[in-house]
């Protein structure tokens, strides 16, 4: 929305404040005028309307007969004819002040004739008559702009600037009413007279609550201004009849009761059909003005309809004022707490307004009264001494009567002053954060009488909450949900206070969960604990007992507690780190003294493993030289061997052949059955070969030994380059595939798609051949043999590769020593114990590690990790 458009939403909101205002500004300035134009000259000493009929505002000293001279219409002055209001103001103006005139009236249909002297007009007589219309009618219309300026798009505020609006320019034009010129203005105060019940009924419709008739919803809210409108023209054309007729205005009156009393009972109603406490508590907040201002309105309006009227009208304006003010701060105001405040202070003013008034009234006319004979300059030192005791006696006045609604109306018997001196001894010398809690929830739940108290703390370990419900004295603890720590941080950042029914809407969009979990403590007000700012934990308070809202004297005393109760648990707080802290230094005095043990132990292990090492290396060189020694000839064996093996072959065909040729010398026969019969040729020839098979094994195992001793003394030269970990483990798979296939071991490859490393891939292949081979070794014996492989990330820095089985398991004595040289859980014979050392030590000159395990449910499981590279 751009600045022009912007500006044409504002002037659309406030056009009709904006009217008002232009209508009242020039009338205040008339009336004014007007009025003050009149100090120091002679006036009939009563007021004269247009039509020569006498209104009923009058000052408390005049006239002397109000009853009769109200609403009376002068006839004749001195004998002459009158006919309006200025021929008498005109005649009085051109004689000295004091002059007496003889007065002819005529009321009711009968005549009476009255001698009345002129007096001066004073400052006092313009503010105790239209002073006071003026007041009023300048704050009528002044608080029904405020409201509608706070309140821009509410209805109610809307109908209330209206009701204001009418009702303050209907004051304000009474000036003209009474004086007889300007006649449009005159004739405008008793149209507004008219127009005033109406807009009091519709102010009934919508406030407190709008009511709905449906679609005729319109058409009952216009109703009210057809008898108004009807009273209009009748009342305006009986007023300036000749002679005048005032029955119409009076029925105007009547109207205006009627409208009251609507009004009031229209309140009654929306008390009893809402519930809701914010409705409510808008009724309570318009009480005092309700039932001071419609009383001195009904009042005044009874009194003109039926007598005709004999009491200053203008008197009962000034209780009219609370009236107004109550029910503007009822409409734009959404904190209940605080028109709890406003309904005590109404009540106390309204009371002392009409305490003071009557005491000035009597002021003013018992001297006249009592003392007959007394002069002005008397009366005047009387009601001067009556200032100058009202200035000695006001506050005394004022506390009387405060205390007296108090116990009348609220039955406060909190001394709050006692209460929060003794809290604020009692919290500052408790470093116990139970005992905080529970002397907070004492006085919440019995001094205060609501019906819970709960205390919630945010600490190192989490938090923890405390709470205590009526009747029980039980302080419940317990640990404080997350939920209840993030409303209470919610809670602190808004600086969001006091009622729930506005915390918790806000809180639901925030923190959901939060809202949820205050939602269930059932609290009626909550306050945030702080603490430098921050906020530790909250406070709530559930409500009433007694079932009426927590007095808004009292919502500061409990924002008070918590801020006390606050500083305590943090003192309370810094205590318990202070001891952890002493509990701490001292464990880790004890630590530190273990660990310095620890360390003179790891020191020894150290020396020993040296000791250790330095064996290995020696056995490592001795196990090189033994391993070149031993090859040589292991080697030279297995070759004999093979040749052994081939003439075997040969000389047991030869010996064949020779079987098959006849020999015919006996001696020659002789002597072969003498060698056949001493061992069995033809056993030597079989079990021969099986024998040189034998020998053959044993060289190749002896070779194969010697290989491994080699490679296990052997320093790390293999060149680097980037190595696919899941390509080298395919490769070895490829070359185990045989034995695979012939055992039946099922594989299952879970390979990550992962960068190259830089590694030995010939050191690798061959860690990989040992620890699958195991792992074969490992499932002889499974029913259904399986090995799984992966290969993912560890992390940033390290790949993972991981080889399970499901053969037999580690024993748990074994997982610390099984990567230990010539340490075996294979048979005699089976294995030398070098495999898993052997890549053990590869994967350590890689800068990784290799770690085993026994599973659960059966199997072993092995773990490489190997760090990336630049290639990684």
């Amino acid at each position: 929305m751009n600045r022009k458009e912007s500006l044409t939403v504002l002037v659309g909101r406030h056009l009709a404040s904006l009217l008002l205002a232009l209508v009242a500004l020039p009338i205040l300035v008339l009336s004014l005028s007007s009025g003050l134009g009149w100090l120091g000259q002679p006036f009939p000493g009563f007021f004269v309307g247009p039509s020569a009929v006498i209104p009923t505002v009058s000052g408390v000293d005049w006239p002397h007969d109000k009853e009769a001279l109200f609403h009376a219409e002068v006839i004749a002055m001195d004998g002459q004819s009158i006919t309006s209001g200025t021929q008498v103001y005109a005649r009085v103006a051109g004689a000295p002040a004091g002059t007496r005139f003889r007065y002819t009236f005529r009321k009711n249909g009968e005549h009476f004739a009255k001698t009345i002297g002129s007096r001066t007009w004073t400052l006092t007589d313009y503010l105790q008559t239209w002073g006071i219309t003026t007041g009023f009618g300048i704050i009528s219309i002044l608080v029904g702009l405020i409201v509608a300026a706070l309140q821009p798009t509410s209805h109610q505020a809307r109908v209330f600037r209206l009701q204001a609006g009418v009702g303050g320019l209907y004051a304000l034009t009474a000036v003209f009413l009474h004086q007889g010129e300007p006649l449009a203005l005159a004739g405008l105060c008793l149209a507004l007279e008219c127009l005033f019940p109406a807009t009091f009924i519709h102010l009934a419709l919508v406030f407190p609550v709008e009511r709905k008739f449906g679609t005729k919803t319109r058409l009952i809210r216009a109703l009210p201004y057809v008898p108004s409108l009807i009273l209009m023209i009748a009342a305006l054309r009986g007023y300036f009849a000749e002679p005048p007729e005032l029955f119409p205005l009076r029925i105007a009156y009547v109207y205006s009761a009627v409208s009251i009393v609507l009004f009031v009972v229209a309140m009654a109603v929306a008390w009893i059909e809402n519930r809701n406490r914010m409705v409510r508590a808008r009724i309570a907040a318009l009480l005092p003005g309700l039932v001071l201002g419609t009383a001195a309105m009904l009042f005044a309006f009874l009194n003109n309809a039926w007598s005709g009227g004999n009491f200053p009208v203008q008197l009962p304006l000034v209780a009219t004022l609370i009236f107004y003010g109550s029910l503007g701060y009822s409409i734009t105001r959404h904190e209940l707490f605080g028109i709890d405040r406003v309904v005590r202070q109404s009540f106390v003013y309204g009371l002392l307004s009409t305490i003071l008034l009557a005491g000035y009234a009597l002021a003013i006319l018992l001297p006249e009264r009592l003392l007959p004979t007394a002069t002005r300059d008397d009366q005047a030192l009387i009601g001067g001494a009556f200032v100058i005791l009202l200035a000695f006696l006001f506050d005394p006045l004022r506390r009387a009567v405060q205390v007296a609604i108090d116990r009348a109306f609220f039955r406060s018997a909190v001394d709050h002053s006692y209460t929060i001196s003794e809290l604020s001894e009692s919290l500052t010398t408790l470093l116990d954060r139970r005992e905080i809690a529970a002397r907070v929830a004492i006085l919440a739940t019995d001094s205060l009488e609501l019906t819970s108290a709960t205390l919630v703390l945010a600490d190192n370990q989490g938090g923890q909450s405390w709470r205590r419900e009526a009747p029980d004295t039980k302080l419940r603890e317990a640990p404080a949900g997350a939920e209840l720590l993030a409303a209470a941080r919610w809670l602190g950042a808004a600086n969001e206070t006091a009622d729930t029914d506005r915390v918790l809407p806000a809180l639901r969009v925030r923190e959901p969960q939060g809202a949820g979990a205050l939602a269930a403590l059932e609290a009626r007000v909550v306050f945030p604990l702080m603490v430098r700012g921050e906020s530790i934990g909250l406070l709530a308070l559930g409500a009433k007992r007694s079932g009426r809202e927590i007095p808004s004297v009292e919502v500061d005393l409990l924002r008070t507690l918590s801020h006390q109760a606050a500083i305590a648990l943090q003192n309370a707080r810094s205590y318990e780190d202070l001891e952890t802290l002493n509990r701490d230094l001292d464990l880790k005095v004890q630590q530190r003294t273990s660990e310095l043990a620890g360390a003179y132990d790891e020191l020894k292990n150290a020396q020993a493993q040296l000791v250790q090492s330095e064996k290995l290396a020696s056995l490592g060189e001795f196990v090189a030289g033994a391993a070149h020694e031993l090859n040589n000839p292991a080697s030279f064996v297995r070759g004999s061997l093979q040749i052994l093996t081939e003439f075997l072959s040969v000389l047991s065909e030869v010996l064949a052949i020779y079987r098959d040729i006849p020999i015919s010398d006996a001696t020659l026969v002789e002597r072969l059955e003498a060698a056949r019969a001493g061992r069995s040729l033809d056993d030597i020839l079989r079990e021969t070969p099986e024998l040189l098979r034998i020998c053959n094994e044993g060289a190749e195992r002896i070779e194969r030994t010697v290989s491994e001793l080699k490679v296990f003394v052997r320093k790390d030269r293999g060149d680097r380059d980037a190595t696919d970990i899941g390509a080298s483990l395919d490769a070895t798979l490829r070359l185990l595939g045989p034995r695979i296939r012939a055992e039946g071991v099922t594989v299952k490859r879970n390979f990550a798609e992962l960068k190259p490393i830089d590694a030995d891939s010939a050191a690798l292949g061959q860690v990989w051949t040992n620890l699958l081979a195991n792992a074969l070794d490992a499932i002889r014996s499974a029913e259904n043999p399986c090995i799984e492989i992966s290969v993912a990330t560890a992390d940033s820095n390290e790949i993972e590769v991981r080889i399970d089985d499901n053969g037999a398991g580690i024993a748990a004595d074994m997982e610390d020593r099984l990567f230990e040289p010539f340490v075996t859980t294979k048979d005699v014979g089976e294995g030398t114990g070098l495999g898993l050392s052997i890549a053990y030590g590869a994967v350590k000159s890689h800068g990784g590690t290799l770690t085993a395990q026994g599973s659960k449910s059966g199997g072993a499981s092995l773990r490489v990790r190997l760090p990336r590279t630049s290639g990684g």
